[in-house]
């Protein structure tokens, strides 16, 4: 509803009201259109693979509450599509302050944590989503680094026999489940492969001269 007040200069005055959708007269309507919250620039981060990323953002939007001490009135969900093809994380925004119309904007942030699982570029996707279908998006990248396989090798007897077999043994593992392959050098420069045997490894090998 718009109210109107007309005054005189000698300090007469009278009130009207008009109602939405009252088109009578002088009438008219005020329409007032939802804006879509905005999400500030997330720059792009980098983490490893087995490692934890965690992204923190914040958006605006410009509904407010009409006067101070009014309880807030704008809800806002969130998801965020972290590119690898998981489940995307979603909710409600929990951590929200109200604006006073026409003096400040409602502001809200979002954190949450992510891990991958293999080295790559992934392009991130966060979209907020006000209680009025207004929807806020913004995108960046997460480069997501290798990491080498972890090798143990168990306690071997430095010495042997020519013609012996010499036996090394340990176990090797990787955090993104790449295929891994295990080279041993018996100190002829030659690379050999161990056999592996689900997270176990097996060189033997008989020298043929003797010498350090």
């Amino acid at each position: 509803t718009v109210r109107l007040r007309a005054t005189d200069s000698d300090g007469g005055s009278s009130d009207g009201e008009i109602a939405a959708g009252d088109l009578d007269g002088n009438a008219f309507v005020v329409t007032v259109e939802n804006a879509a919250p905005v999400i500030a620039p997330i720059a792009d981060l980098s983490t490893s693979e087995g490692a934890a990323v965690t992204l923190n953002a914040s958006f605006t939007d410009p509904a407010g509450i009409a006067y101070a001490n009014q309880p807030g009135t704008e809800s806002f969900t969130y998801s965020i599509d972290w590119g690898d093809g998981s489940q995307p994380t979603s909710g409600n925004v929990t951590n929200v302050q109200s604006g006073l119309a026409g003096q400040s904007l409602t502001s809200g942030t979002i954190s949450q944590s992510h891990t991958y699982h293999d080295n790559g570029t992934y392009r991130v996707t966060l979209t907020v989503t006000d209680d009025n279908a207004g929807v806020g998006s913004s995108r960046f990248v997460v480069n997501v680094s290798n990491v080498a396989p972890q090798l143990t090798v168990d306690p071997t007897v430095p010495t042997t026999l020519v013609g012996q077999p010499f036996v090394v043994t340990g176990t090797y593992a990787d955090v993104s489940g790449d295929s891994v392959v295990v080279y041993v050098d018996v100190g002829d420069g030659q690379l050999r492969r161990a056999v592996l045997d689900n997270g176990s490894f097996r060189f033997t090998h008989a020298f043929e001269q003797a010498g350090p």
